[in-house]
This record gives C-alpha cells, structure tokens and sequence, in this order.
C-alpha cells in the first residue's frame, strides 16, 4: 500500500510545525487530568480534536511508552467495543518534567 503525496505533505508539515508535539501535550494533560483510562473518542470530547489526529498521536506515543492500552471496555459516546489508553506515569518525567 502507497501513502498518497498528500497524506505525506499534510504529515511533514504536522511535523515541521510542531503541530504533532502540541497535540500530543493536549492529549496528555487530558489523561493526566482525568487519571482514568479514556477512549480515543473520549479524548475527542475533551480536546476538540479531530479523531485522525487523535489516532496519530496515540500510536506514537504508545510506540515511545508514554501512554498503554488498557484491556477493553464499551465507549461510552460510541457504544463500540475499544482499547482505551492511560498515561504510563513512571515515563512522565522523561518526557514531561515537573508534571
């Protein structure tokens, strides 16, 4: 499977703008503030951000450790069955120091 030019272009400039880092900052005060596991939609709710971006996010930072999956649960805005995540709090103070 190829990545069309522009789902390349639009992830470059994420990355370039530093857009990616914000999201991820948005995200983790969202699950640091609730200390619960939250589904994707769930963080949506909070963040206004849009699912795509969320989905992105979740997977590079599970791939660094900074947040875990947590079995599975019904979502409570989709009623689907998913994996919600929490933050893995022993990595914070790598990543995110004073927190």
């Amino acid at each position: 499977m190829s990545i069309a030019s522009t789902s390349l272009e639009a992830f470059n400039d994420i990355q370039a703008t530093g857009k990616s880092q914000k999201q991820v900052d948005i995200i983790m005060d969202v699950l640091l503030a609730n200390k619960k596991p939250l589904t994707g939609r769930e963080i949506q709710q909070k963040t206004d951000l849009d699912i795509n971006a969320i989905s992105g996010r979740l997977n590079e930072m599970k791939s660094v450790g900074l947040v875990t999956t947590c079995g599975k649960t019904k979502c409570p805005i989709t009623k689907r069955t998913v994996v919600p995540v929490t933050a893995v709090w022993n990595k914070l103070e790598l990543y995110y120091p004073g927190k």
